[in-house]
């Protein structure tokens, strides 16, 4: 019953993402941008999509992640600075 558990499913997608390496426990090499990494987030916990007045200079409506990044600083689970998300740079694990 635990590997039906949802947090397993979810290690077995970042897995699949190559987001994190579960043999060696470390995480990638290679960088995810914070926009890449608000998708992931998204694609693997699927959170309810919220439209609220969360307004980033730097993520614009015509972004890919814009909705995600929308949802998830509403949940505060990834938040920009000084109204800017920098969605370009790469996420600090």
């Amino acid at each position: 019953a635990f590997n039906s558990h949802w947090f397993i499913q979810s290690l077995h997608d970042l897995v699949y993402h190559h987001v994190l390496d579960i043999v060696t426990l470390s995480l990638p090499t290679n960088q995810f941008t914070r926009s890449e990494f608000s998708l992931y987030l998204c694609d693997l916990f699927e959170p309810e999509k919220k439209a609220l007045n969360v307004r980033y200079q730097d993520v614009f409506s015509s972004d890919p992640a814009f909705s995600c990044i929308q949802t998830l600083s509403s949940l505060n689970v990834l938040n920009g600075k000084d109204n800017y998300f920098y969605p370009n740079k790469p996420y600090q694990f």
